[in-house]
């Protein structure tokens, strides 16, 4: 009797051990790299390509350029967590520019991203979706 309940004991145990949720897939930097068509919402202006580059400073760390279409030589640093990107306060284009937001990656690979560029007193803020180019 003390074997069966000892081998009973050990099946219901492997059974919760097996029913244990998996982790899980995390997204890395990696997924996050490369060209992406960005449409904006508000600001009315057309389709334009952004670049995600890995940034070599940070191991969570990207560098995207034409941020808001601010131009290809402005880069904008930004830091990844899985399903998360967000765009720390900074300045760009030699202190003209400060940017900032935040964005999450869909299920389907589509960026949901908003930002706002300041100008001077001026602030334009965008949601705007971001897929990337194959």
């Amino acid at each position: 009797m003390k074997f069966i309940r000892a081998i009973l004991f050990v099946f219901v145990g492997l059974a919760v051990i097996g029913c244990e949720p998996i982790d899980d897939y995390k997204l890395a930097v990696d997924d996050y790299l490369g060209t992406w068509k960005c449409t904006e919402g508000i600001r009315n202006a057309p389709s334009y390509d952004v670049v995600i580059m890995n940034d070599d400073a940070r191991q969570d760390g990207v560098m995207i350029s034409n941020f808001g279409q601010l131009g290809s030589d402005i880069i904008v640093k930004a830091i990844v967590d899985d399903t998360e990107i967000v765009v720390p306060d900074q300045s760009v284009g030699d202190e003209q520019y400060k940017v900032w937001g935040d964005g999450y990656m869909k299920s389907d690979g589509v960026i949901v991203m908003q930002f706002a560029i300041e100008v001077g007193v001026e602030v334009w803020e965008v949601s705007s979706l971001w897929e990337k180019r194959l």
